[in-house]
C-alpha cells in the first residue's frame, strides 16, 4: 500500500482511487500556506510583550521579500534532490517541515525578547525561519494531482476520474 493507503476508497471494482483524496489534501495544504501568508504580517506587527516581533510595515515588506527571494532560491535545488531521494521523500520532508514553521514563531518572538531585532543572533534566526518556510514550497511542486504519481493508479481510471 501507498503513503496514503489509510485515506484509499475503493470503487465496485475494487480499483482506488487516489485522486480525490490527493486534491483534498492538496486543498488543505493551500489554506495552510495562505493562513501563513496571513498570519505572518500580524505576528511580526504585534508587540514584543505581546508575543509578536513589533515591527514597522516597512520592515514587514522586507520580510516578505525576502521570504520570497528565498522561496526561490529554495527551488534551484529541488530537481536535483527529487532525482537523488525520490518523489515520496521530498514530499515528507516538505509536509514535516510545516509545523517546525509554525514552531519557529515563538523562537523567533524569544531572540527578539532577549538580543533585540539586530545583530547576528536575529537575523541567523530569521534566516533559518525563512529557509524552512521556503522549503515547504517543494510541496507545491510534488503534490499536483494530476502530474503526481501517486495519485493515478492507471490511465483509465485518470481518464474516468477527469470525464474523458
Amino acid at each position: 500500500m501507498g503513503p496514503w493507503s489509510f485515506w484509499v476508497s475503493k470503487r465496485d471494482d475494487d480499483t482506488p482511487i487516489y485522486q480525490l483524496n490527493n486534491e483534498l489534501g492538496t486543498d488543505e495544504f493551500r489554506c495552510l500556506a495562505e493562513t501563513l501568508f496571513a498570519v505572518y504580517p500580524i505576528f511580526a506587527f504585534m508587540p514584543v510583550e505581546k508575543g509578536g516581533l513589533g515591527l514597522s510595515e516597512a520592515r514587514i515588506g522586507v520580510h516578505m521579500s525576502v521570504r520570497a527571494v528565498t522561496q526561490i532560491l529554495a527551488m534551484i535545488p529541488y530537481p536535483y534532490l527529487e532525482r537523488r531521494f525520490g518523489f515520496t521523500r521530498m514530499y515528507t520532508f516538505s509536509m514535516l517541515l510545516w509545523p517546525a514553521t509554525i514552531a519557529l514563531f515563538p523562537v523567533l518572538n524569544l531572540v527578539a525578547r532577549r538580543n533585540g531585532e539586530d545583530g547576528w543572533i536575529w537575523y541567523g534566526a530569521l534566516f533559518v525561519f525563512f529557509m524552512v518556510w521556503a522549503f515547504t514550497g517543494w510541496a507545491w511542486s510534488t503534490c499536483d494531482p494530476p502530474l503526481s504519481p501517486l495519485t493515478l493508479t492507471s490511465l483509465s481510471s485518470w481518464d474516468v476520474d477527469h470525464g474523458q
